[in-house]
């Protein structure tokens, strides 16, 4: 899978930009503020339907314009792709694959799989439990779409199962036992897939987290969900007992306690900020193996950190590189260099 052309209009800080990347790696440089990560972001919304950086369309629409528009040219195993989206400031972003209008986000996945790392990435070691198991639901999304679809129903029943703990006087036991059984299904499948994902990721991730530390560090990751393991064909049946018997905690809380919202996925103990970055770089990029392996198609790379070794990204950032870099791919062999303006 590769991305052959980019083409942005009012995006960003870009009223126009045309891009041809040639195969392989490309460096993008430009001074501090000059839009390299908007480049990213595009391609970003483009493979997973949302900006990296913020829930707000509207900041990806060029200041003082009414729209903003994203193109994207995909060579893949089944042929060129066109992905494109629109943005108007107070209205839902509109896709297009093809020319063909998409009626949901989740169409979207599987047609231009990403692996981004930025400075946003570090949340996956700073921030709480929350950001992990979002980082684990878009890997496997891209790699399962039908994923995506079972985690909005599991979504949709959560939020109608808390609706009724909010009304203890009013409760209605046997609405509660419906939800419960949903809840069970589809939470079930959640966490094996996330399971599955994180014991792949963890073995690749180990082997490159070993190497980036010359061996020094140990890096295991484990999905800790807040049911006791058991065999996965008896997992929603531990479930719809585990909400069964946390309901009367429930309702006086106003809130479901147990389930795949509330798992978590745990990094080992990080001690400084190089490991920190090294841990969230294995994690970002490592997922790509389990795509790659899945779909044979290994997805587009694209990152921001000029200091970590680059030889498996497609688009790398960095700030403006020294005089006579554009001859020498700056400091990599035969590296194409686009400048941001």
């Amino acid at each position: 899978m590769r991305v052959t052309g980019l083409r942005l209009v009012n995006f960003r800080n870009y009223p126009s930009l045309s891009l041809r990347p040639d195969a392989g790696l490309c460096v993008l440089t430009g001074e501090n503020a000059a839009g390299k990560t908007n480049v990213l972001e595009s391609l970003f919304l483009c493979s997973l339907g949302r900006s990296h950086r913020t829930i707000r369309d509207g900041e990806m629409v060029r200041a003082g314009e009414q729209f903003a528009s994203v193109a994207v040219d995909v060579d893949t195993r089944g042929g060129p792709r066109r992905i494109e989206c629109k943005l108007f400031p107070g209205e839902r972003k509109k896709f297009t694959i093809d020319g063909a209008p998409l009626s949901r986000s989740g169409e979207l996945l599987g047609c231009l799989n990403v692996v981004m790392f930025a400075p946003e990435d570090l949340s996956l070691v700073k921030d709480g439990p929350g950001e992990r198991r979002r980082f684990l639901d878009m890997a496997i999304s891209q790699l399962r779409p039908s994923y995506y679809y079972t985690l909005q129903q599991y979504n949709n029943a959560l939020k109608q199962r808390n609706a009724l703990l909010k009304d203890p006087d009013g409760l209605d036991y046997d609405a509660l036992e419906s939800w419960d059984e949903q809840l069970a299904v589809l939470g079930a499948s959640i966490i094996l897939n996330r399971t599955e994902l994180v014991d792949r990721l963890s073995v690749i991730a180990s082997e490159q987290h070993e190497t980036l530390s010359d061996g020094a560090e140990v890096l295991k990751v484990e999905y800790e969900p807040n049911v006791s393991p058991v065999a996965s064909s008896d997992l929603a049946k531990t479930l719809r007992l585990a909400l069964s018997d946390t309901a009367e905690r429930d309702v006086y809380r106003g809130s479901t306690s147990v389930g795949p919202h509330s798992g978590r996925p745990r990094p080992s103990r990080q001690r400084n900020g190089r490991a920190r970055l090294r841990f969230a770089r294995a994690a970002a990029h490592d997922s790509a193996e389990p795509q790659a392996r899945a779909t044979g198609d290994p997805p587009h790379r694209e990152g921001g950190f000029p200091d970590l070794a680059a030889g498996r990204r497609v688009f790398r950032t960095r700030p403006k590189p020294p005089e006579d870099a554009a001859h020498r791919g700056a400091g990599l062999p035969n590296v194409p260099v686009l400048h941001a303006p």
